[in-house]
């Protein structure tokens, strides 16, 4: 149940990295993200060609080291929340968030009785342990995450509501389709994108939610965190492998001759 040490460094109020996997979902992949001590991951399914097995292998190895994993799914259906969280995923993080009755659905979906209607498998999403059934449940609950990410006006404009579902952990800011949604595409340091971003934090200190973000670059990172941003997912699997690339190739460039 890795998600209860994620939600302790929450309730501390640490910041808390993570990544975003899109194009390299090996389960080594896992390991290193681990080693290069990230706190979660997040599983790209929306905009990626990851597979149900690839997802599983991913989840599954990730969970060995204790690396929780974050998955947005493609669409809000009681199918694809299911699916992750049998998988073993820690939580699911939902596109295109724009009203409570959304995240609730969610909720619903990703939670057991009495917080929820989630189905009970007991396979990988136990480790494949003999577990007590009521006690499962019990931990499960306490240990997943809803992360809703809010990326239109719309969904800016119901934060109040949104943050008002109980078991709601993240209220996660998606900056290029929010500046999209603003008129203002791309202009991160646009007053009217900084100022949704204030609300999205304000509304979360008032209502005990935790703000995140997406950023790709260190500056902006430290300009959100010192706003109050306190879960960030700070870089992408190709995004890190291509810089890392031209960094290596750059230093023999100066040899070719």
């Amino acid at each position: 149940m890795i998600g209860l040490k994620l939600k302790e460094k929450f309730r501390r109020k640490e910041m808390v990295l993570g990544v975003g996997i899109e194009d390299l979902a090996s389960p080594i992949i896992a390991k290193l993200m681990k080693r290069a001590n990230f706190d979660w991951v997040h599983l790209e399914l929306e905009h990626t060609q990851m597979n149900y097995e690839t997802l599983f292998n991913f989840i599954n190895i990730a969970n060995s080291v204790e690396l929780p994993t974050i998955v947005k799914v493609p669409e809000l259906s009681r199918a694809w929340v299911s699916r992750v969280m049998d998988f073993g995923a820690t939580g699911v993080r939902l596109p295109w968030t724009e009203s409570r009755e959304e995240v609730e659905k969610l909720v619903k979906w990703v939670k057991y009785p009495p917080n929820g209607i989630r189905a009970v498998y007991l396979g990988a999403n136990t480790d494949y342990l003999d577990m007590d059934v009521k006690e499962y449940i019990k931990r499960a609950n306490e240990s997943t995450l809803v992360f809703a990410h809010v990326e239109t006006k719309k969904g800016i404009e119901n934060l109040k509501d949104i943050a008002k579902v109980e078991d709601l952990d993240v209220i996660m800011v998606g900056p290029y389709d929010l500046s999209i949604s603003l008129g203002i595409a791309g202009e991160f340091e646009n007053p009217k994108l900084t100022e949704a971003i204030d609300k999205v934090i304000e509304v979360c200190e008032r209502n005990g939610k935790v703000p995140g973000i997406t950023v790709d670059n260190f500056s902006y990172g430290r300009f959100l965190i010192e706003r109050g941003m306190r879960c960030l997912e700070i870089a992408t699997d190709r995004g890190m492998l291509l810089e890392k690339a031209k960094e290596v190739i750059k230093q023999y460039e100066s040899l070719r001759g």
